[in-house]
């Protein structure tokens, strides 16, 4: 049962590429059970723009705060139709990817604002710039350290980035593997190896990330990634399912007309071993690794494995280790 619980589209975000229904598709066609769709939460501030964002709207901050604003309640509407559409194939979870730069009164008041929504399944607990100038992270790590504290501390996401491993585990959230970082270039998945160990003392719980930009990225690198859990020692991987309800009256359970929620059904943690994990998946670099060519000599025939190479680059939370 192959999920991810991290994902974006170039529909509804300016540093991704094709359309949402097309990431679905793709992770149907590799054999995914479950996707999360984690779209970034608008962010409110003209500071905290990215250059792509402020070139697609001409340069105009207020206008690209305003298309944010705009292509979020655009990117819930979709999410739940492709939801209910692709149900008999495969589950949609809606979802967010937060932010977190200004504080509770701001960014946290805002992201459980947008987690009450009834379309909204979980968000995944991110951090990217910190500082009312929207400073990177990497500017200086005691910064960093304290707004992971203050954000982890105001809020409960399902998946939440490396830091206060023993804040999330004490709310029971989840440390996402995220394959993202093998893409990017780096030897292991994020979180980096000992953090992942100290995760593990304290009984935490991993899912599973590939946080896609774009159709080529899903599940890039997952053979890796299901590698590294296991060297960890890690036997299984969580993700949301949803199941039907059990009513006491029909018309209590009667889906509010308009609200996107998922009908009668609610959220349950479901585990998926490595094992049924790996056996679900159907990547192109499998196949290739069984396209064999035959050499023939004069007395014998042998047979060599050449692989092929291909360019594939609850209200819950989950805290991720990555940015963008």
């Amino acid at each position: 049962m192959a999920f991810t619980m991290h994902s974006h589209s170039g529909q509804f975000c300016a540093h991704a590429v094709d359309q949402l229904e097309d990431v679905i598709r793709r992770a149907v066609a590799l054999g995914f059970r479950t996707i999360g769709l984690t779209e970034h939460m608008p962010r409110t501030h003209a500071a905290d723009l990215y250059p792509e964002e402020l070139a697609g709207s001409g340069h105009d901050p207020a206008a690209a705060l305003a298309t944010l604003q705009s292509h979020f309640a655009a990117y819930l509407r979709e999410a739940v139709r492709l939801r209910d559409a692709y149900a008999d194939r495969i589950t949609v979870l809606v979802g967010f990817e937060s932010e977190w730069i200004r504080g509770a009164a701001d960014d946290g008041a805002r992201v459980q604002a947008l987690a009450a929504h009834p379309a909204v399944d979980y968000f995944v607990g991110s951090l990217h710039h910190v500082g009312a100038r929207g400073t990177p992270i990497d500017y200086d790590k005691g910064m960093y350290a304290e707004a992971m504290k203050l954000a982890a501390a105001a809020l409960t996401p399902a998946s939440v980035p490396q830091r206060n491993l023993q804040c999330v585990a004490d709310y029971g959230g989840w440390l996402e593997c995220n394959t993202a970082a093998l893409r990017k270039g780096l030897a292991e998945p994020y979180p980096g190896r000992s953090i992942a160990a100290a995760w593990l003392q304290l009984g935490g719980k991993f899912t599973l990330g590939d946080d896609s930009h774009g159709v080529a990225h899903v599940a890039t690198h997952y053979r890796q990634g299901l590698a590294y859990l296991a060297s960890l020692g890690v036997t299984e991987v969580w993700t949301l399912g949803r199941r039907r309800r059990r009513r006491e009256k029909e018309e209590e359970e009667k889906e509010e007309e308009g609200s996107g929620e998922a009908g009668d059904s609610e959220l349950v943690e479901v585990s998926v071993p490595l094992a049924e994990f790996a056996a679900s998946l159907r990547l192109e670099e499998d196949e290739n690794k069984e396209m064999s060519t035959t050499v023939t000599t004069t007395a014998t025939t042998t047979t060599t494995t050449t692989p092929i190479p291909t360019n594939i680059d609850r209200k819950e939370d989950i805290a991720t280790i990555d940015a963008a």
